[in-house]
């Protein structure tokens, strides 16, 4: 590790004290901060070693949803959650896996035009893993009555049950990101690990497959469950 890495990691100890504040205030008082805070360190160091000013982005900006999505991992071991919080949660580590794909695929002196495009489909995308997150929630809760769910809205009962039919269209190795990543709450990394590849390509895979059911769903009369 040179100089530099050893710099951005020393610089930025803070920030993931304050990362992990702000989820752990979301969590049941039994939570333990210092442990969110050893799993956002894991992603930190992950930011630092892979951060190359070069593409225009500032570190924070880049490490941003290194050390959440690495805090999210930690929480899967760390405590059992009520289902309400961990779709809440579920939806923000998705959300982050969303916009971290995006950041990567920005280019630094992109028009206003094709951020403004881009920002709409990371929005719209977004709308799927919120779905994706609901249906989460109603498996754990009974995996046959999706749409007897009392706390989801028709409409978005009526969605899970749209999203359930694009999932089984999927290729086989998207239908198991998606499926281990939501469904059975697996890491990335553990994932990749079974489908014989990189973490980096996990993370397309599972960026692929919600923009597919994204797009699925929208063709189907699917509502944008943010609007």
């Amino acid at each position: 590790m040179d100089s530099a890495t050893t710099q951005l990691i020393e610089q930025h100890r803070d920030y993931v004290r304050a990362l992990a504040k702000q989820i752990a205030r979301q969590l049941p008082p039994n939570a333990d901060l210092e442990e969110l805070i050893a799993a956002g360190q894991v992603g930190l160091v992950e930011a630092a070693n892979r951060y190359d000013p070069a593409h225009g982005v500032a570190f924070q900006t880049f490490a941003y949803y290194r050390i959440r999505g690495a805090i999210f991992d930690g929480l899967r071991k760390m405590l059992w959650l009520p289902p309400s919080l961990y779709k809440k949660l579920r939806f923000q580590a998705g959300a982050d896996q969303i916009a971290r794909e995006q950041l990567g695929n920005a280019a630094t002196d992109e028009a206003p035009e094709a951020q403004a495009t881009r920002l709409a489909g990371t929005v719209k995308d977004l709308a799927a893993v919120y779905v994706l997150s609901l249906d989460a929630e109603v498996t754990e809760t009974d995996p046959t009555a999706a749409d007897e769910d009392p706390t989801a809205p028709a409409e978005l009962s009526e969605e899970i049950t749209r999203l359930r039919a694009a999932i089984d269209t999927l290729p086989e190795r998207k239908q198991r990101v998606i499926r281990g990543y939501y469904l059975e709450g697996r890491k990335l990394t553990e994932i990749a690990v079974d489908l014989g590849v990189s973490r980096f390509q996990a993370s397309r895979l599972h960026t692929e497959a919600v923009r597919e059911l994204r797009r699925q769903l929208e063709g189907s009369g699917g509502t944008d469950p943010f609007e």
